[in-house]
């Protein structure tokens, strides 16, 4: 009888033990959550099976916190404030942070990789709101996510983009430049025709900077009127070629890049080739809404800017 008491303790003392080790492990299983993102948009669903119900839709490149793996099939996740079930095959590589960009002005997230009308524009980003970046797609295009939204923006807006005119500044208040030809000042951020004209800024001029706003525009003072003028036509850019330049401006590209024969991004009918990661071009001319007329390797067409290192 003695015996078999001291068997009984014996035995809850090692089930106790048992007890106390599965409880800190899954104690550290809890504290190392790990981030993941999802590699194409899934559901989120209540329990482990496809058959259960559906909390929500978390889209592609969305960062979920992974809280157990226990079920290899299908990972208990947060998201959004949410909990619940992901199939595991649609999870990637794991992360544990993700870059993040400020914009410098505000810019449109689109629902695709165009410019073309306003139809797939989700939502407008404000100035100085930080972003998360998904991914770098081609085109300059980043896939971005905002405020509880993922979607597609154009680079050459972010506050660390050297590439910018005003080298990457987002206030430039009391800033001053002087015109290297005759421009248009307008009353809106267009030139689809002359309707918006204010007056012509002379060569030489002095203006003021008031803002730098979206598509490379910036609002201006000059001779007590108060406008809108496109970029590109300073002559401290050192982009330009030609006004008060006295050799050629070479640039390296930090990605690959399509080179066209016109000023537009339409369509890829105006392709003329891929200009490669690193290669570099000569700048012949600066166009219109930030677009270069460029010289690589004989080849002479045109980029769109804010690709250069």
């Amino acid at each position: 009888m003695k015996f078999t008491k001291q068997m009984k303790q014996a035995m809850a003392v090692l089930l106790a033990a048992v007890l106390l080790l599965a409880g800190s492990m899954t104690m550290i299983t809890a504290q190392a959550d790990t981030t993941m993102k999802t590699t194409t948009a899934v559901n989120l669903r209540a329990d482990a099976s496809s058959a259960s119900a559906k909390i929500t839709v978390v889209p592609e490149g969305a960062a979920v916190t992974v809280v157990s793996t226990s079920n290899a099939n299908w990972y208990k996740v947060k998201y959004s404030g949410k909990t619940g079930f992901i199939y595991s095959k649609y999870l990637g590589s794991k992360k544990t942070t993700s870059e993040t960009k400020t914009m410098a002005e505000d810019l449109n997230m689109r629902s695709s990789m165009s410019k073309a009308n306003k139809s797939n524009i989700i939502k407008v980003i404000p100035k100085g709101a930080v972003v998360t970046i998904l991914s770098k797609e081609s085109g300059g295009w980043y896939k971005a996510s905002y405020g509880g939204k993922t979607g597609y923006i154009m680079g050459g807006h972010f506050t660390d983009d050297m590439s910018r005119m005003d080298g990457g500044s987002s206030s430039s208040s009391t800033q001053t430049k002087k015109m290297a030809e005759d421009l248009k000042m307008r009353s809106s951020m267009s030139k689809k025709n002359d309707s918006n004209l204010i007056k012509i800024i002379p060569k030489g001029a002095t203006v003021t900077i008031l803002s730098k706003e979206s598509d490379g525009w910036y609002k201006v003072k000059y001779s007590g009127k108060t406008g809108y003028i496109m970029g590109g036509h300073f002559t401290d850019d050192k982009s330009r070629m030609g006004v008060g330049a006295t050799e050629k401006v070479t640039k390296t590209l930090k990605e690959d890049l399509n080179m066209r024969s016109s000023c537009s991004k339409k369509n890829s009918s105006n392709i003329i080739k891929v200009i490669p990661k690193n290669g570099k071009v000569t700048i012949l001319e600066n166009c219109a809404d930030n677009w270069y007329k460029v010289d690589y390797k004989g080849t002479v067409g045109y980029i769109k800017g804010g690709h250069f290192k």
